[in-house]
């Protein structure tokens, strides 16, 4: 119990204080931003492989709550960049599709990893953190 209450005031920390990152360095900085919230998730899932210790748990959960920095800042890049309002519901639905559509994936390869493997979750903290890496890719066209 201690240790959930605990990783769940890191997540919220965390992404407070990268929010707070992204709003002050998103202006000039989009793309480098993404990259670098998205290798935070990426490297969060590789610190939660095998068997983290306390403080490798910490940081892993610091990591993985800037996902939805990246996400957010993916989207206001996206918008930044569209001249006509009629296509601000196309270009949404395109990327949401699309980050659904990598998740869906991730979840069935994982899935079928696991089934291989006869079990061996250990792995899949680094099926999600392939899935983090493409996630960069994914917005790769906007750049």
């Amino acid at each position: 119990m201690i240790v959930a209450n605990t990783m769940a005031s890191i997540k919220s920390y965390s992404a407070l204080i990268a929010i707070v990152i992204m709003l002050t360095i998103s202006e000039y900085f989009y793309k480098p931003a993404i990259i670098v919230l998205t290798g935070c998730s990426f490297i969060g899932y590789i610190l939660m492989a095998d068997f983290p210790s306390l403080t490798q748990l910490r940081l892993g959960t610091a990591g993985i709550s800037a996902t939805s920095n990246a996400y957010i800042l993916g989207f206001s890049y996206l918008f930044s960049q569209i001249s006509d309002r009629q296509q601000y519901q196309e270009a949404t639905s395109i990327v949401s599709v699309s980050l659904q559509l990598g998740v869906f994936c991730g979840s069935v390869f994982s899935q079928l990893i696991v089934s291989v493997t006869g079990g061996a979750y250990t792995i899949l903290p680094y099926c999600n953190a392939a899935g983090r890496l493409l996630l960069v890719f994914s917005f790769e066209p906007f750049y």
